[in-house]
């Protein structure tokens, strides 16, 4: 799969205006969005973006699917997007996830979006919703978003998001196990004890410890 910030645009990139809301009109954040609103920017932008991203043809990348993220940056109301039947924050939200969602499926069928939105309108366009950053080393906090989703969001099932630090990952894979959520592994090559040390080179005791936390974890629950 494949991580993508759906609303991020660089300061530097060179972007055709006419796919930018208002032309880039900068939001209360100072950035510039994309108009997914408007057909030229879905048809001149997104489709090929996900042909790039999905096909196998020739020179495509042929990834299974896609890992949204900041999900709660919303359009906010002095944002004037294109097609005004997409106005209204959640809405946009709504429809944004509906689009790329048929767009995937129209190159893979069973193409999987990991997403991270605790709300039931997008559970249709969502295969998988995740507990998003835990900044601690506190696996109690991903335990609770899990429950908070698998209220919210009923029948999409809840995936715990990377945790960073040998402190408590033994409790990161018990947590998972018990409530039978997949979980997300990301930083294999380095480690980081606690959230008050910084990141060095992983060591055997971390391996040690992520072999034990996958050899007691089933295969469904691996991402």
């Amino acid at each position: 799969m494949c991580w993508w910030a759906w609303p991020e645009i660089a300061d530097d990139a060179k972007v055709n205006p006419a796919y930018l809301i208002a032309n880039g009109k900068r939001n209360r954040h100072g950035r510039r969005m994309w108009d997914f609103s408007n057909p030229r920017t879905q048809r001149e932008y997104l489709e090929p973006l996900f042909h790039r991203l999905l096909s196998s043809d020739a020179g495509c990348y042929d990834f299974d699917g896609l890992k949204t993220d900041f999900m709660a940056d919303k359009v906010h109301a002095d944002m004037p997007v294109h097609d005004p039947t997409w106005r209204g924050e959640e809405n946009y939200i709504y429809q944004l996830c509906r689009l790329f969602h048929a767009a995937m499926r129209r190159y893979k069928p069973d193409a999987c979006h990991l997403g991270c939105a605790g709300h039931p309108y997008l559970a249709d366009f969502m295969e998988i919703n995740r507990t998003y950053d835990v900044a601690g080393s506190d696996v109690r906090e991903h335990e609770q978003r899990g429950l908070m989703l698998e209220a919210t969001v009923p029948g999409c099932p809840v995936s715990m998001d990377l945790h960073s630090f040998v402190e408590r990952f033994d409790d990161y894979f018990e947590t998972a196990r018990r409530h039978g959520w997949a979980i997300e592994l990301g930083n294999i090559l380095m480690m980081r004890r606690d959230p008050w040390t910084p990141w060095e080179l992983a060591d055997r005791s971390f391996y040690d410890l992520l072999r034990q936390g996958l050899s007691q974890s089933s295969p469904r629950q691996r991402i």
